[in-house]
């Protein structure tokens, strides 16, 4: 804990004097207002209405938001290391297979319940038998251990097929949280660990509203409150910023060209944080061919899709893992010819395909404006296949229920990074995408071996990488992006009065 404090001091420190200096240049510094106070809240955004709670089920950047503020995991990654965070110590590898973990005493739930070894037990062993599973492999067994002498520690043992010295790094994804009895978390009953808890969702409102913990082990935060809200206008969030509704935006600060927002506006970008990508449904069955797959792939033009967003940065991309480097411009650009020869291939089974009659919907998320555009683009692209597309808007929750059911036959879909190295990315987008076992089979396989098989069977269709980009008011200090690429809010505070342009 101590150590954790230190960090988050050191990081205080650090935004206290920046704050100073800024102040001091716009001669602004009151008096007697030389460090942050406890209290005062903050408005922000998510990119899109949060329904997801379960950090096993979580997939876009918005549930990996929610994740990282109501939950935490044994270990985090900060600058590159990996620190302990519930657990008390990095894993003890004195037998490399079967490794101990020590956790924090006293750390305790929203409820005001002991986090035991068990909820730590259970909360992996969920997560290794799910979809997911594959995070955790190479563990054979997870099992309470027996109390560390030192201060009478709870622990838990991960016996493993063999030595993993990559062992902690995993346990610092976001999908490892821990949650109550290892149970799936719903809203109804949300309880976490986390620095910040559940106050209100109002999705009428459009708001998500969270409190601080004050029983937090790493100390409570800042804030009184956080307010998150949701957009379904594609100019909305940009219009509250500018006006000074708002403290922090992702999707801009000016509405309308000439404009400038009410207060003095700084600037943070993180890095890659989420992939656009086209899934597949099940309700035609030509959806299912992987033929049909990569002649959809090849008939996108992925080119002008960098000029999508409000100034974050954009990449075009046609693998789920985020690229070394640039695409070379010829492989972002649609190639009708070599689509329509793979698509009539398929004819013979299916005879709209000849006829070119073959009509399809895609579902899009209205909780996330760009996808409408996005949605136009892929549209197109299948224009000249001879395919029409029937664009359907959908509410956020009707859209996850329908997606998750495979009731529809394409859809715009978001997949985050929750923190694991490697090519976690990318057998993820094989899970999406329906295909569990194939993402278990590619174990051992180099990454060239596991992009051609993705090539091959096309899970999903990738379209871009994008980062986030936040506009933030000039009161509001201490933002910064985890390694998961969420914003660690826990570290915000305001500072001062915000300057007028």
């Amino acid at each position: 804990m101590a150590s954790k404090l230190a960090r988050r001091g050191a990081r205080l420190v650090f935004a206290i004097a920046l704050a100073l200096l800024s102040a001091v240049a716009q001669g602004t510094v009151a008096q007697g207002e030389t460090r942050p106070v406890y209290g005062k809240t903050v408005v922000a955004s998510l990119l899109e209405e949060p329904l997801v709670v379960d950090p096993v089920a979580a997939r876009s950047h918005t549930d990996m938001t929610i994740i990282s503020l109501l939950f935490d995991t044994l270990y985090r990654v900060e600058r590159g290391t990996v620190v302990p965070h519930l657990a008390a110590h990095l894993p003890d590898i004195s037998d490399p297979l079967k490794v101990s973990i020590s956790l924090r005493p006293g750390i305790r739930f929203h409820d005001g319940t002991s986090l035991r070894a068990q909820d730590v037990v259970s909360s992996l062993e969920r997560l290794r038998k799910s979809d997911l599973g594959f995070l955790l492999e190479g563990i054979k067994s997870i099992r309470v251990g027996a109390k560390i002498e030192e201060r009478q520690l709870a622990s838990i043992v991960l016996t493993l097929r063999q030595a993993d010295p990559g062992l902690a790094r995993r346990l610092a994804d976001l999908h490892t949280s821990i949650v109550a009895r290892g149970k799936a978390p719903g809203w109804r009953r949300l309880v976490g660990s986390g620095a910040w808890r559940l106050h209100q969702r109002s999705a009428r409102k459009h708001t998500l509203t969270l409190k601080p913990f004050d029983d937090h082990f790493a100390g409570r935060v800042y804030l009184d409150s956080l307010v998150l809200n949701w957009y379904t206008n594609p100019d909305a969030e940009a219009r509250s910023y500018e006006a000074g509704s708002s403290h922090i935006s992702a999707r801009g600060d000016i509405a309308f060209a000439g404009h400038q927002p009410k207060f003095a506006t700084t600037a943070a970008q993180g890095e890659i944080a989420a992939l656009a990508y086209l899934g597949f449904g099940t309700a035609s069955p030509i959806t299912g061919e992987a033929v049909f797959r990569r002649a959809v792939s090849g008939a996108i033009g992925r080119a002008g899709m960098s000029q999508i967003g409000s100034g974050e940065t954009v990449a075009p991309t046609i693998t789920a893992t985020p690229p070394r480097q640039s695409p070379r411009p010829f492989a972002l650009q649609a190639n009708a010819k070599v689509a329509s020869q793979l698509l009539k291939s398929l004819a013979n089974r299916y005879p709209a395909v000849e006829a070119k009659t073959l009509a399809l919907q895609l579902l899009v998320n209205v909780s996330r404006p760009d996808d409408s555009v996005i949605a136009a683009r892929v549209a197109a692209g299948l224009y000249e296949l001879g395919i029409a597309t029937r664009i359907v808007s959908l509410s956020a929750d009707v859209f996850a229920r329908r997606v998750g059911a495979g009731d529809c036959d394409l859809y715009i879909g978001q997949l985050a990074a929750s923190g694991s190295p490697g090519l976690a990315q990318l057998r993820k987008a094989f899970v999406v995408g329906g295909k569990v076992k194939m993402a278990n089979k590619l174990l051992g396989q180099s990454r060239a071996g596991m992009e051609r098989q993705f090539a091959t069977t096309m899970p999903i269709v990738p379209l871009f990488h994008r980062n986030l980009r936040l506009h933030i008011r000039s009161d509001v200090k201490g933002v910064a992006f985890t390694e998961t690429e969420t914003v660690d809010y826990p570290g915000i505070f305001i500072f001062g009065d915000p300057v007028k342009n």
